[in-house]
């Protein structure tokens, strides 16, 4: 998770080294003169005191820190929990043969479940010379599911001057909601249900989350690290800037004040865009074929172009090109998606609302755009996270018959070896060569 802002101000540098096994990485500490520094540690949660170089393991996935003020030694902590148990696991082989291992992933395929979040807090106590005493956590009073239906990816944290921030994401990812949770929803974490239901009691009344942002489209929302808090003066209103592109279509910046009450308005806009997802018909009955030229390069050789103007142009708005001419007799495609209901639902929605678009997105069934072998050239790595050997086997027994497969095992989206981009390159003019010839 990455913090939403990060106050400027004078720091001592201090290294630290700490004494757990493996290694030490995603260090995050609260703004200001913090006392303690948190990493992650063989997917566990761990706290350093900078003062004393003591460490105590806490065993959460790691989501950040709450500033709050020092009060009797105590200082809370705010944290993410997961729960993986329901989402398919899949085995990965290792790109190097050598070593004939398989690595275990939690892969959430498209429209299966997600991870089952949830937020909490941890107290940690601390004595006069500086050791932690105890630690005490603490979860919300309400499941983070009847708190926020729908909600299923924390996007960012971050910290107000009393309450933890955060940006959630609905799964669909066309709903955006800043919300505060201040400290009083949290109750201790206890077994004992009698126990349990006296802290639900003594929740004060008027304690509840504050949602001082929403954003609501039609298409998918890009999540911006742009945000900073202004200095709060009041306990009933807050000021930030924030980033906002679905507006006007343009990224902006925004002044946003927000009063931290019951009933008080939400800074909301609703958006609707005519792309995305969806197929669309860009020609009408009477569209007026482009005009096609060629014109000599500094080569000598002829180059080829298309005058297109769309009948809906809009100024400033992107605009696709549509060939409607047999000039163009092949295609060169870099790392396509191979089946899109293994890949991600954030482009073209869940199978079952959009069938049709992850078929006709998949590069599977490119090749029933033409009965000429050989025209489309395909370019395929094997090393990225969302690409399994899974996929580049189903890929290959597709493409065998239909197309041109090239196949690069030691490389990712971009081809970086040199001994890789020598042969690229030769392969592809001799592709362009044959077929254009």
């Amino acid at each position: 998770l990455t913090q939403m802002y990060s106050p400027i101000g004078k720091y001592k540098w201090t290294r630290l080294r700490p004494n757990a096994q493996a290694l030490a990485w995603t260090p995050r500490s609260p703004p200001g003169n913090p006392p303690f520094l948190a990493f992650i540690n063989n997917s566990h949660l761990w706290v350093v005191s900078i003062e004393t170089g003591e460490e105590r393991r806490l065993t959460y996935c790691h989501k950040g820190w709450d500033p709050s003020a020092h009060i009797n030694n105590c200082l809370p902590r705010s944290i993410e929990q997961a729960d993986e148990s329901e989402v398919e696991i899949i085995n990965v082989p290792s790109p190097a043969l050598e070593e004939r291992k398989a690595d275990v992933y939690r892969y959430p395929r498209t429209g299966s479940k997600n991870p089952q979040i949830t937020l909490k807090t941890a107290e940690i106590q601390t004595n006069h010379l500086g050791r932690i005493v105890s630690t005490q956590d603490k979860e919300l009073v309400l499941p983070f599911t009847t708190l926020f239906p729908g909600v299923e990816y924390i996007a960012r944290a971050g910290w107000t001057m009393d309450k933890t921030a955060n940006m959630l994401l609905y799964r669909s990812q066309q709903r955006l909601q800043l919300v505060l949770l201040p400290p009083g929803l949290f109750i201790p974490v206890t077994q004992d249900q009698t126990h349990r239901e006296e802290s639900v009691e003594a929740v004060l009344e008027g304690v509840h989350p504050f949602i001082i942002c929403e954003e609501i489209t039609d298409i998918w929302i890009n999540v911006y690290d742009i945000f900073y808090l202004f200095v709060q003066t009041s306990y009933e209103e807050i000021t930030f800037l924030r980033v906002n592109e679905s507006k006007t279509g343009f990224c902006h910046l925004y002044t946003v004040t927000t009063l931290l009450q019951q009933g008080c308005d939400q800074w909301a806009r609703d958006y609707t865009q005519t792309t995305g997802r969806r197929l669309h018909c860009w020609c009408q009955g009477d569209y007026i074929l482009p005009e096609t030229f060629n014109f000599s390069g500094k080569s000598r050789f002829p180059l080829y172009g298309m005058l297109c103007k769309p009948h809906n142009l809009v100024s400033g708005r992107d605009h696709p090109t549509i060939p409607f001419v047999s000039v163009l007799q092949v295609a060169i495609e870099g790392a396509p998606v191979t089946v899109w209901m293994a890949y991600t639902e954030r482009y073209i929605d869940l199978p079952e609302n959009n069938q049709q678009g992850c078929e006709t997105g998949s590069v599977d069934p490119a090749h029933r755009q033409s009965a000429q072998p050989n025209w489309l050239l395909i370019l395929h790595g094997f090393l990225d996270e969302t690409v399994h050997f899974s996929h580049t086997n189903f890929l290959g027994s597709q493409l065998i018959r239909w197309e041109a497969l090239s196949i690069y095992p030691d490389e990712r989206h971009s081809i970086r070896c040199p001994k890789s981009g020598e042969y690229y390159e030769i392969m592809l003019l001799h592709f362009l060569q044959h077929k254009i010839a």
